[in-house]
């Protein structure tokens, strides 16, 4: 199998910016369509999920399902152009070693940066970031002068990222929806938790969130786990 469940690949590009990361594969299944011609096409569908702060003091698991149309013959597994998401097994041992040897490492400053519960200054050096225009665009296209010229500080804020709705990547990226969907369901989390202590203000507030808890289907890290460092979304935005 390409992708079985429980396995990891390797996103190419994610979150448009031109960095690969690790995902890992919940489920795959066939399902048949029509063309607009009414021809039978099989679908393939398969799901995966990833790492992500949704605030500055927790993470949780995004998923993204990918559709490929016509998922028969062959296809080169390596190229961007054919399979946004290259299986971890087509690598040499040696490759994948080095690769989660990297993505670890990441994790672990993800875990520094963005989940520290506050926000975390940082300096840079000059072209290690792309400024963002108004409206969401980004330098980073065709110009020759994309990339900052300069070196400098800049402030590492997940929570204030959200509120003021920065996108952490560049252009669309159905992983950047995951992500949105993610905060969304997390808020509304948040909200429900705080509806819960006002109602039952007279019970035990260790007992109402242990219920509340048991309730809810969202895992929430206050670090990301050893398990789960490879999968850390690869982005972060920072303010200067």
């Amino acid at each position: 199998l390409l992708y079985p469940p429980g396995s990891k690949v390797v996103a190419k590009n994610a979150g448009g910016g031109g960095v690969d990361m690790i995902c890992q594969v919940v489920w795959n299944r066939y399902e048949e369509g029509r063309t607009i011609m009414g021809k039978p096409m099989k679908y393939f569908k398969v799901c995966f999920q990833y790492v992500v702060a949704v605030g500055s003091s927790h993470a949780t698991l995004a998923e993204v399902v990918e559709g490929l149309e016509m998922f028969e013959g062959r296809r080169q597994i390596h190229s961007s152009s054919n399979l946004t998401f290259v299986p971890l097994a087509a690598y040499t041992a040696e490759q994948q070693e080095r690769l989660l040897d990297r993505y670890r490492h990441r994790g672990q400053v993800y875990n520094q940066v963005a989940l520290c519960g506050k926000h975390s200054y940082m300096s840079y050096q000059k072209g290690c970031f792309f400024m963002k225009r108004g409206g969401g665009g980004s330098s980073f296209d065709t110009s020759g002068n994309a990339a900052l010229a300069t070196g400098g500080r800049i402030i590492v804020d997940t929570q204030g990222a959200y509120d003021h709705g920065h996108s952490l990547g560049i252009g669309y990226d159905p992983m950047i929806q995951g992500i949105k969907y993610k905060y969304k369901e997390f808020s509304l989390e948040l909200r429900a938790m705080q509806q819960n202590k006002q109602q039952t203000s007279g019970r035990s507030s260790m007992a109402n969130k242990s219920r509340h808890d048991e309730d809810s289907g969202l895992i929430l890290f206050e670090q990301v786990p050893d398990d789960y460092l490879d999968m850390v979304w690869p982005c972060v935005v920072g303010f200067s």
